[in-house]
């Protein structure tokens, strides 16, 4: 089945660092490595130089580096390394300057980006977070007129409890279509409508303990009964008070909602709904 794509534009200024690039357009698979520099393979030898990213601020500095996994305009997969509106930049002593171009600049050559094709080629530690985590299973609900729809459940007894909240794909708060009166029973407080792209939240309370997990929803399909089953990614996860990276901004809302219906003792409505 075919990944979902988050698109992902960027564009580089012509500058003293490269040729610069018009807009561009790519489709980012998983999560996002960012860091000050990392270190990649050049050439046939495979000679190993550091990469960091590269601004206009200043005259011309360096700035951080993200890596993550695409598809290109073509439908090719690989990894996109990125720097800043100046492209990026490839150390190395042992080129000489362009005089009046880029003598000022650290040794070494610049480019738009970096497209890398093999895997093995980026460190272990940039692979282990961008690489796309095995898809998840997960039966839908199926309404009466045939659309595939996920609960709002959860809330807590006295010192532990869970929630599972249902997001749109920016993170906005979808209307229910359905909300129960015995909600306060069955732990299921508002019915979505979901399609590919929503994320869901799951949130796991143990005193003094609190995991987080943010899911989003690849694909939907039928199953040889009718059902619906969803394919869904891990995303992010907060675990031993950190998270293994960090969660976009517009997810802030529903992460916070997880966590406080989690530990809502004997909940009886929905946290996050229009």
């Amino acid at each position: 089945m075919a990944k979902l794509k988050e698109e992902v534009s960027f564009y580089v200024k012509n500058t003293s660092n490269c040729d610069g690039l018009s807009l561009m357009t790519i489709g980012r698979l998983g999560r996002e490595w960012i860091g000050s520099e990392i270190v990649l393979p050049f050439g046939p030898e495979g000679e190993e130089h550091v990469v960091v990213g590269w601004t206009d601020l200043f005259g011309g500095s360096p700035c951080t580096v993200r890596v993550f996994k695409a598809v290109g305009p073509n439908g090719e997969e690989g990894y996109a390394v990125l720097g800043g509106n100046s492209g990026v930049r490839i150390l190395d002593d042992d080129v000489e300057p362009i005089a009046g171009v880029d003598e000022h600049l650290p040794r070494g050559w610049g480019q738009p980006f970096i497209w890398v094709e093999d895997a093995h080629d980026l460190p272990d530690s940039v692979l282990a977070v961008v690489e796309v985590e095995e898809a998840q299973k997960v039966r839908l609900e199926k309404t009466r007129d045939g659309k595939s729809a996920m609960w709002e459940t959860g809330g807590s007894s006295t010192n532990s409890g869970d929630a599972t909240i249902i997001a749109g794909p920016r993170g906005e708060k979808l209307t229910p279509i359905y909300v129960p009166r015995d909600g306060y029973m069955t732990g299921r407080h508002a019915l979505f409508i979901v399609e590919p792209g929503c994320h869901v939240i799951e949130a796991f309370y143990e005193h003094p303990e609190l995991e987080t997990y943010v899911y989003r929803i690849d694909t939907i399909d039928k199953d040889d009964k009718g059902d619906y089953i969803a394919t869904v990614s891990q995303l992010y996860y907060f675990k031993n008070g950190e998270w293994d990276h960090d969660a976009p901004e517009y997810l802030a809302e529903a992460i916070v909602a997880a966590e406080e219906k989690s530990m809502c003792f004997h909940c009886r409505e929905a946290h996050y709904a229009r």
